[in-house]
C-alpha cells in the first residue's frame, strides 16, 4: 500500500487534522521522507493531488537515479587499473 492510500485511509479517523486543503497538505508533506521534503520545499503546489503528483514523481526520478548509480562501472579492457603500468625501462636492440 502506497503512503497516499494510507494517508487518505488514516486521515477518515482524524478529519480535524485535514480540515483544509493547506493543512492536508502540510500533514502529507510532514510524513514524506526528509529527502523527498528538501526536493519538493521550494515548490508551490496548486491543491493536494497537485502534492501528490509531484510528490510521486519525484520519488520515481530518484529510485532511477538512485537504481543507475548502483550499476556498477563499465570493465575496460585493459585491465581493472586505469593507471598506466610503469615497469623497467626496455632494452632497445638493433641499435649502434
Amino acid at each position: 500500500m502506497t503512503y497516499v492510500n494510507i494517508f487518505n485511509t488514516l486521515s477518515q479517523y482524524a478529519p480535524e487534522e485535514v480540515a483544509n486543503e493547506d493543512k492536508k497538505q502540510e500533514c502529507f508533506y510532514d510524513g514524506l521522507s526528509k529527502e523527498l521534503q528538501e526536493k519538493l520545499s521550494t515548490t508551490k503546489f496548486e491543491d493536494f493531488n497537485d502534492l501528490v503528483n509531484v510528490a510521486i514523481r519525484a520519488e520515481h526520478k530518484m529510485k532511477k537515479l538512485e537504481a543507475k548509480n548502483k550499476r556498477p562501472a563499465p570493465i575496460s579492457a585493459g585491465g581493472s587499473s586505469s593507471r598506466p603500468r610503469m615497469g623497467p625501462p626496455q632494452a632497445v636492440f638493433g641499435l649502434g
